[in-house]
């Protein structure tokens, strides 16, 4: 009998442990398991959030660069309808002067003509006159150039049709005398000032020196004409043989070349917003002539402007401005 119990014992004693050991297997199991999955959940957690960040930068990346190319088109779009207007205008000089330099070579072509005179005629706005300073007449006697100035007035048939595309139209002599056309604010009548009448000589003129030194066609810098507008002008020499007779040109309203660029590509209120902000700076002095930006912008028109030329720093520029260094240059 005492073996007996003694086996049984044994049995449950091997039992229980056997029991004990296969608990402590399951729940170090259980443990290694828990641990694991714990691991996995947060390697997956952390590269969830890696991802949603490299995602989320991307995205911003992408946005980024999408608008930076969509400004630099507009900016290249608006900088070739600028471009493509300055073109035109001196197209229309080089037509102008191959015109008057037609007059000067075939004077038998051309009878005579007489234009209207500011010292006593009434000029309407668009409408081509000569202009002989009395300083001139007094200079050289009225009937000096008498029959060069009735010929070169036939300039007046190319003048006046392109008086409805450019503000002032104009060619000065050699000897002085200046025959023009010039588009006044809502069509009123011409008013001439003393001094012009009385003194003007082109010749003595920026435009006209310009384009006599340079021998070609070509713009002056940006300047704010006697009516206190922005204007550019382009001129031609006109030759006779070789000799410099004058000198033709006309006035660009860089203003509304910029409205009507700076209107390109804006189909929504919405866009507008961003798409429409706009300058034009002179590539000589940095200064921005025109711009849609507001008056707290670096961009803006200032009384004392701001030198963009020394601003290549991002960080000199507000950060919607940035996007404006994608800006086109515009040659004339």
């Amino acid at each position: 009998m005492k073996f007996g119990n003694f086996k049984m014992n044994l049995q449950k004693k091997i039992f229980v442990l056997m029991l004990s050991v296969g608990v402590a297997a399951f729940i170090f199991m259980g443990i290694v398991a828990i641990t694991g999955m714990y691991m996995v959940n947060n390697k997956i957690n952390n590269a969830g959030q890696q991802m949603s960040e490299n995602t989320s930068g991307f995205t911003e990346q992408f946005a980024e660069n999408q608008i930076k190319t969509s400004l630099s088109i507009q900016a290249m779009e608006k900088a070739e309808l600028v471009q493509q207007k300055l073109e035109n205008a001196m197209e229309d000089v080089v037509y102008m002067a191959d015109v008057m330099m037609r007059i000067m070579k075939h004077p038998g072509n051309y009878q005579p003509r007489s234009l209207p005179n500011p010292h006593e005629d009434v000029i309407k706005s668009g409408q081509a006159y000569l202009n002989f300073s009395t300083d001139m007449a007094q200079r050289y006697g009225y009937g000096a150039s008498a029959r060069e100035r009735g010929l070169a007035s036939n300039i007046a048939d190319t003048l006046e049709p392109l008086a409805n595309l450019y503000p002032a139209l104009f060619f000065g002599s050699k000897n002085g005398y200046l025959i023009a056309a010039d588009v006044t604010k809502n069509g009123e009548v011409k008013q001439f000032s003393r001094q012009f009448l009385e003194h003007y000589d082109p010749r003595e003129m920026g435009w006209y020196k310009l384009a006599a030194e340079k021998r070609e066609p070509a713009f002056t810098s940006f300047y704010v004409d006697s009516n206190g507008n922005g204007c550019v002008t382009c001129v031609a020499p006109c030759y006779d043989d070789g000799e410099l007779v004058g000198v033709i040109g006309l006035d660009c309203n860089p203003e509304a070349i910029f409205q009507l660029a700076d209107r390109r590509g804006v189909k929504t209120q919405e866009r507008s917003k961003l798409y429409r902000r706009s300058f034009i700076m002179e590539q000589a002095t940095g200064k921005v002539l025109f711009s849609s930006y507001d008056e707290n912008s670096i961009l803006a028109v200032k009384k004392e402007a701001t030198d963009l030329r020394n601003c290549a720093e991002p960080s000199k520029l507000r950060s919607e401005e940035r996007f404006s260094r994608n800006a086109r240059p515009i040659s004339y």
